[in-house]
């Protein structure tokens, strides 16, 4: 039995294949792949995508599990988005989804992307027990906290919904100091350039001046932060992932610097499949409840 794991970025929509008996990702080499999109054909991607699935493993292919951004009503399979993906909003996915693939509603799930990230992390890590944070560094900040393989949405020490992006934090919120806008910003006051911050870590690779100092400072910010946010849940390891995590060569002896961090901050070397990784373990755990 095999189900198609997605995950749904604002740029990019990622596919991958995983064996439920097997219980791994299968066809990294071939099947796996990620596609750019834009708001207004992600909608087109992802149905082509679903559409080339079923061509592709037929009658064996049995659900589908879909890592999103919120907000998003997972349960109906309703996109809330009005900033991004704008081409969802309002859609019924799940039943457009089973439409096109043939496979009954109750087997596409739909799981927060953060969620997932950590879920992924994970079990790709091997960590079986513990308390752990996952953080995503992107265009937005998404986190999710965990107790071995239980998504925590409240508890001690974890705030509401499990999300930090929005935390008041020096004047403003967490995700205005630790995202791509903050880089980039960072970079635009130093030199004048407005660049992405694939181009600012080149550039820090390069050994260029601004763009060491612009991640030096993101660094030490980072560490700050997740210090602040989640030293409240005690959590044994904060498993790092997202595009900026790309550059944690750069970034991560600041980080380091914070002893606090250097006991329990990683970089997910799976970061790039995380997300479809633990979009599978939500579908197979959730499989497994319905059966007992």
């Amino acid at each position: 039995m095999v189900i198609a794991v997605f995950d749904i970025g604002g740029s990019h929509i990622s596919q991958g294949f995983f064996d439920v008996a097997l219980s791994r990702l299968i066809g990294e080499e071939g099947l796996t792949r990620s596609v750019p999109t834009n708001d207004a054909d992600a909608m087109a991607v992802l149905v082509h995508l679903v559409r080339m699935a079923k061509a592709i493993h037929g009658e064996s292919l049995r659900g589908l599990s879909l890592a999103v951004p919120n907000p998003f009503d997972h349960a109906r399979g309703i996109s809330r988005m009005r900033h991004k993906l704008v081409s969802f909003y309002g859609l019924n996915l799940k039943r457009i989804l089973s439409e096109e693939s043939g496979i009954p509603e109750s087997d596409i799930l739909f799981v927060n992307d953060a969620d997932a990230f950590l879920l992924g992390a994970i079990s790709a890590l091997d960590i079986s027990a513990g308390r752990t944070v996952g953080i995503t560094l992107g265009t937005g900040v998404g986190s999710a906290f965990a107790d071995g393989t239980k998504i925590l949405l409240k508890g001690e020490g974890v705030p509401d919904r499990g999300e930090i992006w929005e935390l008041p934090y020096d004047q403003g919120t967490v995700e205005d100091i630790v995202s791509t806008r903050r880089l980039e910003n960072d970079y635009l006051r130093r030199t004048g350039n407005l660049q992405s911050v694939r181009a600012i870590a080149d550039a820090g690779r390069q050994s260029e001046a601004a763009a060491l100092e612009v991640f030096q400072s993101f660094g030490v910010e980072l560490a700050t932060v997740l210090r602040t946010v989640c030293l409240p849940f005690n959590p044994e390891k904060i498993l790092l992932g997202g595009g900026i995590s790309s550059a944690a060569d750069l970034f991560l002896p600041a980080v380091f610097s914070n002893p606090w961090c250097a006991e329990r901050v990683l970089v997910v070397p799976q970061r790039d499949i995380a997300p479809m990784l633990g979009a599978a373990v939500w579908w197979s755990s959730l499989r497994r409840r319905r059966q007992s």
